[in-house]
């Protein structure tokens, strides 16, 4: 699943960097303007042609558009139906995990509620105190995904019970529980019926406190009482290794209701440029403003049209990405209209937003 082979790629840069990534990138702008470990994930798993983030400006510094507008194929969940941010971006199902509380991703790494991923921390294995295969490295989230490109975005701290679905909403799309990786690189599925105080255990990395819910104890700050001292580990019976049947494909469940997509917002994004090096084929630039305005194009009535393979030239200059579709079909004599289901090409030449 997709949760291992982020996983791989997050043990790999520890192995090679010697600590996992922290969650933000670049530097001398404001934290919430940065990139964050996503977007390093992405250009290194999802390379674009001549499509690269420039750390030194924000996600969303029109020098970043042609980056961060493309849709992240690898960090969407097909269990999951939304898939932009509420400003409109292109969205991410899966997210590190920076600890408990709402202040978690700002923590050191020696607080007890600090999690693997934070701000300003680079955390190696010999940090995660409470051993790798107890401790969250990336969960899922379900309903009011961030945008894959913000660093603030990329990451999550516990901060609300209830954890399944409630106001972190989190989870994988499976009625009960959720897939999470460990940070030793494992899936495990865990219980919608986990005891939160679990959660809130597997969230921080040193907290000292064991996987079992008769003891008691909270990650805290410093300033509270010492939690009780650290008892043997347990098999925590809420983690159960997953097994291919417990995860079958999207396919194999009931279709969910089709997306509503904002349209005009979609369309609406500004672009700065927009310059092909040499002609392309329509189906070519289509693909570009699918993955810049997260929305999607709908060819049925053109789909044995010779006109979708027509070379095209643009070069334009302060623009939005319905001047860019516009200025695209004008060359090829096509036309669309756009609806809450997302944009329809016509043979017609017609340009009509409902």
């Amino acid at each position: 699943g997709q949760l291992s082979v982020i996983g791989k790629w997050l043990n790999g840069q520890h192995d090679k960097n010697g600590a996992f990534p922290s969650a933000v990138v670049g530097g001398n702008i404001p934290v919430s303007e940065r990139l964050g470990w996503l977007a390093q994930y992405r250009e290194e798993t999802e390379p674009g042609e001549s499509v690269h983030p420039s750390l030194a400006d924000g996600w969303k510094d029109p020098a970043n558009e042609p980056f961060v507008r493309r849709r992240a194929a690898s960090l969407l969940n097909p269990r999951v139906t939304a898939i932009a941010s509420e400003d409109g971006f292109p969205a991410t199902h899966y997210v590190g995990v920076a600890g408990v509380g709402a202040d978690a991703a700002q923590l050191s790494k020696s607080h007890p509620r600090a999690g693997v991923f934070g701000v300003d921390r680079r955390t190696t294995r010999d940090d995660i105190t409470d051993g790798t295969a107890n401790t969250l490295l990336v969960v899922g989230v379900e309903t009011q995904p961030s945008a894959w490109a913000s660093g603030t975005g990329s990451v999550r701290g516990l901060t609300a019970e209830p954890y399944f679905g409630g106001p972190d909403h989190l989870g994988t799309g499976q009625p009960d529980g959720m897939l999470v990786l460990m940070a030793d690189g494992s899936v495990r599925m865990l219980s919608k019926t986990t005891d939160p105080k679990l959660m809130r255990r597997m969230a921080a990395m040193a907290d000292g406190l064991p996987l079992d819910a008769n003891v008691p104890g909270e990650p805290s700050d410093p300033a509270t009482p010492p939690a009780p001292p650290p008892v043997a580990q347990a098999d925590p019976p809420a983690l159960e290794p997953v097994r291919p049947e417990t995860d079958p494909p999207a396919a194999a469940e009931a279709t969910p209701a089709p997306p509503v997509f904002d349209v005009e917002r979609g369309l609406s994004v500004a672009v700065s440029k927009f310059h092909l090096d040499t002609p392309v084929p329509l189906r070519t630039v289509l693909q570009q403003v699918v993955e810049m305005s997260a929305l999607p194009i709908d060819t049925t009535e053109v789909k044995d049209d010779p006109r979708l393979d027509q070379m095209i030239e643009l070069d334009l200059k302060q623009t939005t990405l319905r001047g860019v579709l516009e200025a695209t079909l004008e060359q090829a004599k096509l036309g669309f209209t756009a609806d809450s289901q997302g944009i329809h090409l016509k043979p017609n030449g017609s340009k009509e937003t409902p």
